[in-house]
């Protein structure tokens, strides 16, 4: 019965013999559902893992240069605006308006050092105004003898003005050759103004370094002599005696060296009075020892 059933199924697929045979159309014939061109595009977004998988940065990479592109233009822009603002600053640069002449400085405080000596050490003649370096020009001032402190101000097209405080004299300084007029640095400064009320004697010709200035500790004594002691006016210098003096009552007084001064003159002032007291006036008041006061 079976075959029966498959000869049945065998005998309906055939064709008929009054019905036309239908050919089988191969699939690389037949229409596509899509139209060709959606497929392409579907394609052409498809990621390639491959390359992905390779180079993460690809996207980043892709959109830097995309924006190069875009950018490039405005590059070159900026570049041609910088040379020719490169230019244009340099023959700024060679405009003899703009150069720094004697006639165009002001020197405000020097008093005993000339405003040409000033002048010539600043280091500023023929600088364009706009190469000066104030801070470099006011260290050269300051290396002038008696000068202190400078300050430099530069104004357009080339003005400037260099303010100077200079060291007030703290003594004179006279010696067996010649006589100093000395500042807080021990160096020699112009005998210009009010003089000093202090002087000091040199006995011994070595007050003074091989430079020519007063030995620091040296002028720390003076210093100090002249806040304490404004009435002492003459004080003398000796290689054995160091600092000394004569006091009004007759006697002389040894400092020594320097050093601890102010507590020698307030020990001094007790002896004083102590010698005042007894009625007793000794010729030497010795105080180069520190912390002793030996008479004799």
């Amino acid at each position: 019965m079976a075959s029966r059933q498959r000869k049945a199924s065998h005998q309906a697929d055939r064709p008929k013999p009054d019905q036309p045979a239908v050919q089988a159309i191969p699939a690389w014939r037949q229409s596509p559902l899509e139209p060709r061109d959606k497929i392409r595009r579907h394609q052409m977004a498809v990621r390639r893992t491959g390359q992905a998988s390779r180079n993460p940065l690809a996207p980043v990479f892709a959109r830097a240069m995309d924006v190069g592109q875009l950018m490039a233009p405005r590059r070159w822009l900026a570049l041609v605006v910088l040379a020719l603002a490169a230019v244009a600053f340099n023959q700024l640069l060679l405009l003899p308006e703009f150069t720094v002449t004697a006639a165009n400085v002001r020197v405000r405080g020097s008093h005993r050092a000339s405003v040409d000596q000033i002048y010539a050490a600043s280091g500023l003649e023929g600088t364009n105004v706009f190469r000066v370096q104030g801070d470099g020009a006011a260290e050269r001032v300051t290396e002038v003898p008696g000068v202190e402190s400078v300050q430099v101000h530069v104004r357009l097209p080339a003005d400037v003005v260099i303010d100077v405080v200079e060291l007030a004299p703290i003594a004179i300084v006279q010696t067996i050759t010649e006589t100093l007029w000395i500042g807080s640095d021990g160096v020699g400064i112009g005998q210009v103004g009010e003089p000093p009320t202090l002087t000091l004697f040199d006995d011994s010709g070595s007050v003074r370094d091989a430079s020519g200035a007063v030995l620091p500790e040296i002028v720390e004594g003076l210093e100090t002599i002249r806040a304490n002691r404004p009435d002492l006016t003459d004080i003398r210098y000796g290689t054995l005696e160091g600092l000394y003096f004569s006091a009004p009552e007759g006697y002389t007084v040894y400092l020594g060296q320097g050093g601890a001064i102010a507590q020698k003159l307030a020990l001094l002032e007790a002896t004083q009075q102590q010698v005042a007291e007894w009625g007793y006036y000794p010729d030497v008041i010795d105080l180069r020892y520190d912390g002793y006061a030996m008479l004799r």
